[in-house]
C-alpha cells in the first residue's frame, strides 16, 4: 500500500503544511473512489512519518474498511472515538442506546445499512416495550453518530435521513374532578402552594 505526501506551503503561523492521502478503494455501494487524507504541519520527515504510521494501521486492520465492518463494530469504534469530549452521564445514555441498537442491528454490514434497517429497528424498540420518547432519542443517536461516518467518507450519506423515527406522545393534562380539586385546595390552605393552585385551578375552568 502508497499514499501521497503533498505539499500544501505554510499556514499563516508560517509552519510547513503537508496533504497525507492514502487510496482506500471504491466505494462497494457507489463505486466512488475513497482516501483517507489529512493535513500535517512540520517538516516533510515529520509527515512521511506519519504516513507510514497510517499504512501501518491499515494494513494490520486498525483501519476496517467499511465493507467489511458491521455496524455494531463502527458504532463501538463511534462511541470510543467522542468518549473524551462527553460527560460520563452522556456516556452512559449514548452506550444504553448503542446497545439496543447493536442488539437489533448490529450484524448488519455497515456499507449495506438502509432506511429500511433503520425502519425496522424503530419498529422492533416499540414492539421491545421502549416509549416513543425513548425511540427518538435512540434514533438521535444513530443520526449523530452515521454523520460521523459521513465526515470521515465512510458512508456517502446518512440513511437516517430518509428514516421516521416515532413522535413521542403528547403529554394531555387531566382536569382534577370538583370533588379532588376541593380536597387539594383544603390540603394545601394556610400554605405558599395555596395561591398558586387556585389561580391555576382558575385558569383551567
Amino acid at each position: 500500500m502508497r499514499g501521497q505526501v503533498i505539499d500544501r506551503s505554510k499556514d499563516r503561523r508560517g509552519r510547513k503544511r503537508w496533504l497525507l492521502r492514502i487510496y482506500l478503494g471504491t466505494h462497494p455501494a457507489t463505486g466512488k473512489q475513497r482516501y483517507k487524507s489529512g493535513i500535517v504541519h512540520g517538516t516533510k520527515a515529520v509527515a512521511e512519518a506519519e504516513l507510514a504510521k497510517w499504512i501501518t494501521q491499515i494494513e494490520q486492520g486498525v483501519v476496517v474498511e467499511p465493507s467489511r465492518m458491521t455496524l455494531g463494530a463502527y458504532l463501538k469504534r463511534w462511541l470510543d472515538a467522542v468518549k473524551p469530549s462527553l460527560s460520563p452521564t452522556t456516556v452512559a445514555k449514548y452506550g444504553d442506546d448503542v446497545e439496543r441498537i447493536k442488539r437489533h442491528l448490529g450484524y448488519v454490514p455497515f456499507a449495506k445499512l438502509t432506511p429500511m434497517h433503520v425502519q425496522h429497528l424503530y419498529r422492533a424498540l416499540l414492539e421491545d416495550g421502549l416509549e416513543p420518547r425513548s425511540v427518538l432519542h435512540t434514533h438521535r443517536v444513530l443520526h449523530r453518530a452515521l454523520n460521523v461516518a459521513v465526515k470521515w467518507h465512510l458512508v456517502p450519506y446518512n440513511v437516517c435521513d430518509a428514516a421516521k423515527p416515532p413522535r413521542p406522545d403528547r403529554f394531555e393534562p387531566r382536569l382534577l374532578a370538583p370533588e379532588e380539586l376541593s380536597r387539594l385546595l383544603d390540603a394545601a390552605r394556610g400554605t405558599t402552594a395555596y395561591g398558586p393552585i387556585v389561580l391555576a385551578a382558575a385558569r383551567s375552568r
